[in-house]
């Protein structure tokens, strides 16, 4: 276990260096210039002390303070340079982290986010990237200088003062000991905090996405009681990680104060004995202190890693997820324009292994057809689509397209081809111009007709803003039937060969329902169009109906021929 979270920093750390490469090589050269300057100044002080104060040289003591201060500022002004490195590399890294959870959480199958708390994703994606940020190439780059150092100064303390020297190694050996206890204790306390982070941000997601609901169902308090309970816990742990790390930090400032006090002391008895000068006391002090404030460094940064370690492996955990949906190497693409026949060959399905949802089902859907799904709610309509989209996998039995299998057609082309508007429209905190087009440039005229299609034109010309006016998270600001409107024209603009519509126009009545499915018929006309509807008035002429019951298929054919032919069907029609 041990062995894998190292492997994840050394991962993360390989992943920092070859996307900033060039960036990290000009850093070391600026680095060293540093820390050659920082070692260099303290025997500069020396000199000042011992050949200008002490020997009353008037003129050394003014050129060696004018080197002092030419050594000081250029320090600065390179540190300056490294901080705007290392401000580009740390966002650049976060930004590209990021982007590669978010690609690689798309390609999970539906399985995955079946068995998971999207909290914790969420949290994943937000509060263990922000602390990663922390482990970047400038605590890297601090690590290698603190190093070189407090190495050096051991070196200068040696042949300043012996004595001084060992009593200072003694103390600093102490300290390594203390940290070596507070990180571990540190490290076990917010692996437990980023678990119950992502389980509350869990609860948080829930409690906003369904505040409507919450507040109709008089169920605000039991969400309140249980985020009060998960809340204190956290507190609780973020106390003692408080604790731990001003222990941490504490000890290392009591050490350093007991070394002062030695250095002021003995070093001041030496000087009165005449076996050491001023200024190499100063040196020395000088010196000390560049031992303590990298061993401090490196004691902070050892728990920001700490904190870091259970965010890297927390990501990496992610990233290592593999999907049980992928393409295979050698795998198909599906040129659009040319699909012209799905069909389902003895298809079994369940989400759990004990519960079969689809038992043996057969369909065809050809290409210039509107084929509708039909059947009591949990019959299994809308797995059929979540088979087709690949978002699982059949457990037996096959998904063909043009006679090739699902499994062997690209998955990206696969979904690329296929476009899906469902009960609860997917609607973004944008224009309505924006929603329909996703990016695309579509010309003025092009979306006037589909807006007129779909029957919002009409909408939209009343709005102060149009077609450009903003509707709000989730679409908030405007009904059902509006988004439902608005994801349909969306889908008309996709032009993929393959239309699925799930409840699609659940929201409207069945005079505007009928009047948009007759005018969508011409953008259909050449598509494979799958129709899953609780209102079977409004599939009265679609080309094929299949009815389906407990997993079955126990009927198809037109509308007319079913109300003859099935019992099933001419119940749920009547009983609409």
């Amino acid at each position: 276990m041990m062995k894998e979270k190292n492997k994840n920093i050394r991962k993360f750390i390989n992943y920092i260096y070859i996307n900033n490469k060039k960036k990290i090589i000009l850093s070391s050269i600026f680095m060293l210039l540093v820390t050659v300057m920082d070692l260099y100044l303290p025997l500069l002080l020396k000199k000042i002390v011992d050949k200008g104060i002490i020997g009353k040289n008037f003129s050394t003591l003014l050129k060696l303070a004018l080197i002092y201060l030419i050594i000081q500022l250029l320090a600065i002004f390179i540190e300056f340079i490294l901080g705007y490195i290392y401000s580009i590399m740390r966002n650049s890294v976060a930004i590209k982290i990021r982007l590669r959870i978010l690609r690689h959480i798309s390609t999970l199958s539906g399985d995955y986010y079946t068995n998971k708390k999207t909290g914790n994703i969420l949290s994943i994606v937000q509060s263990d990237i922000d602390t990663i940020e922390s482990i970047d190439a400038e605590l890297a780059f601090s690590l290698v200088k603190n190093f070189i150092t407090a190495t050096a100064a051991l070196y200068f303390m040696i042949r300043l003062q012996y004595d001084l020297f060992l009593i200072v190694i003694f103390l600093q050996i102490v300290l390594i000991l203390l940290q070596r206890i507070f990180t571990k204790m540190i490290h076990e306390n917010v692996s437990l905090i980023r678990k119950e982070y992502g389980d509350i941000t869990h609860l948080i997601q829930e409690y906003v996405l369904n505040i409507m609901s919450i507040v109709i169902s008089k169920s605000k308090r039991f969400f309140i009681s249980d985020y009060i309970k998960k809340d204190r816990k956290i507190i609780n742990k973020n106390i003692k990680t408080h604790l731990l790390y001003s222990g941490n930090i504490t000890a290392a400032i009591t050490i350093n104060s007991i070394i002062t006090m030695i250095l002021y002391g003995y070093g001041g008895y030496k000087i009165i004995n005449g076996s050491l000068t001023l200024g190499a006391l100063l040196a020395f002090q000088s010196y000390s202190a560049m031992l303590l404030g990298p061993c401090m460094s490196i004691v902070n940064a050892n728990n920001k890693i700490q904190q870091a370690k259970v965010s890297i492996d927390r990501v990496y955990s992610l990233l290592g997820e593999k999907s049980d949906i992928a393409s295979e190497k050698d795998s198909i693409t599906l040129e659009k324009g040319n699909i012209e026949k799905i069909e389902f060959n003895k298809v079994n399905f369940g989400y759990t292994k004990d519960l079969n949802i689809l038992k043996n089902v057969d369909l065809v859907f050809d290409r210039g057809n509107i084929s509708a799904l039909v059947g009591s709610s949990g019959c299994g309509k809308s797995t059929i689509i979540n088979l087709l989209f690949r978002l699982w996998d059949v457990d037996s039995g096959c998904i063909l397209i043009d006679g090739i299998d699902i499994k062997n057609i690209n998955l990206y082309s696969l979904r690329k081809n296929i476009s899906v508007v469902t009960q609860d429209s997917l609607i973004f905190d944008m224009s309505i111009r924006e929603n329909i087009c996703l990016g695309k440039k579509i010309d003025e005229e092009i979306l006037k007709i589909i807006c007129e299609k779909v029957g919002i034109s009409e909408y939209i010309s009343g709005l102060a803003d149009g077609i450009d006016t903003k509707i709000g998270e989730r679409g908030i600001k405007i009904s059902g039937g509006q988004k439902q409107r608005i994801a349909i024209a969306r889908t008309i603009l996709s032009d993929s060969d393959i239309i699925i519509l799930d409840e699609a126009t659940s929201a409207l009545d069945n005079i505007s329902q009928k009047e948009i499915i007759n005018n969508l018929k011409e953008f259909f006309d050449n598509k494979i169009v799958i129709v899953i509807a609780h209102r079977l008035s409004t599939i009265k002429d679609v080309d094929n109906i299949f009815v389906l019951d407990s997993g079955k298929i126990i009927g198809k054919g037109t509308h007319q021929a079913l109300l003859k032919s099935s019992d099933s069907y001419r119940t749920l029609y009547y009983n609409e």
